[in-house]
C-alpha cells in the first residue's frame, strides 16, 4: 500500500506549524514579562526589609532568598533573553 502526500499538504503543515511556533513565542514573551515583576517585587520588598532592621536572624534568611532570587532572575535572563521564556519556561 503506497500513501502519496501531496507538495500542497506538506507546505500547508510547514506553513502551520511556523503560524504555531511564533505563536507559542509571543505567548511565552509575554508570560516571561508576567513572572518577572513579582520576582521583581519580591525582591525590592527583601531589600527594604533586611535595610529597615530585621532580627539578625531572619536578615540571614532574608538575604539567602534574595540571592536566590537574583540568581534565578539572571539565570533566566540568560537563557531566554529578556523578551521572555521558552519552552522552559518551568524552570523560571
Amino acid at each position: 500500500m503506497k500513501i502519496e502526500i501531496s507538495r500542497k499538504s506538506d507546505d500547508e503543515a510547514l506553513a502551520f506549524a511556523e503560524a504555531s511556533r511564533r505563536a507559542m513565542a509571543r505567548l511565552m514573551a509575554v508570560a516571561g514579562h508576567d513572572l518577572k515583576q513579582p520576582l521583581q517585587v519580591a525582591m525590592l520588598s527583601i531589600t527594604r526589609a533586611v535595610g529597615q532592621g530585621v532580627t539578625p536572624a531572619a536578615g540571614g534568611r532574608l538575604r539567602i532568598a534574595l540571592d536566590a532570587l537574583r540568581r534565578a532572575t539572571a539565570a533566566c535572563i540568560r537563557d531566554h533573553g529578556s523578551g521572555g521564556l521558552r519552552s522552559a519556561a518551568s524552570r523560571c
